[in-house]
């Protein structure tokens, strides 16, 4: 057989008119049925319908809440209640950005970045919001310091050295339980037979 013949069924035929797939209006939520609307839960990011008449739960009070109770977004029926997504930071996709590259620029996993931008799927940024919302880091945890000068974490260490075969959530209820003094939680533990 000859590879230059070009048979009818092999020759492949280009729509030029074809619709092309856009990604723009992903996020956009669903209309609400007669009598309903959309309520955000900012705590659970979650999204549930409820009767329009119906006023939201009370929830606990937040320091930075927002609540929208009419459309001002052009997004419909929607009501957003819960802190205001402070602790973000925001980026802007560029054509040259990679989803590894920005992992890397703000040293966050790529699993916080999937949850910060409602959980989309995949590494392909046509399909994230954008601008992208970047998790800031937690701040550091302070050092909770005991009567002697040592932090929780050291008087832990210590008595696990002390009694041989102790685990190390035994160790901290030990010193939970003698209000984190060292002496008192090493009888208390001797006595056990540690």
């Amino acid at each position: 057989m000859s590879g230059g013949v070009t048979l009818p069924w092999r020759m492949q035929k280009l729509k030029v008119g074809a619709p092309t797939l856009s990604y723009d209006n992903i996020k956009k939520p669903l209309k609400c049925p007669k009598g309903k609307r959309w309520n955000y839960d900012a705590l659970n990011k979650e999204w549930s319908l409820v009767d329009a008449e119906k006023q939201p739960t009370p929830s606990p009070p937040a320091v930075l809440a927002s609540v929208v109770t009419e459309d001002t977004t052009g997004l419909g029926n929607i009501h957003i209640d819960g802190p205001a997504p402070s602790a973000f930071l925001t980026h802007h996709i560029e054509a040259s950005d990679t989803f590894q590259g920005i992992c890397l620029r703000y040293k966050i996993t790529p699993l916080d970045l999937h949850r910060a931008n409602s959980g989309f799927t995949g590494e392909n940024l046509h399909l994230c919001p954008n601008p992208l919302k970047i998790p800031r880091p937690e701040p550091t945890a302070t050092v909770v310091e005991g009567e002697s000068g040592l932090s929780h974490n050291e008087l832990v260490s210590i008595l696990l050295r002390r009694c041989s075969g102790m685990a190390r959530n035994e160790a901290k209820a030990y010193l939970m339980l003698s209000d984190w003094d060292l002496n008192e939680a090493l009888k208390d533990a001797k006595e056990d037979g540690f």
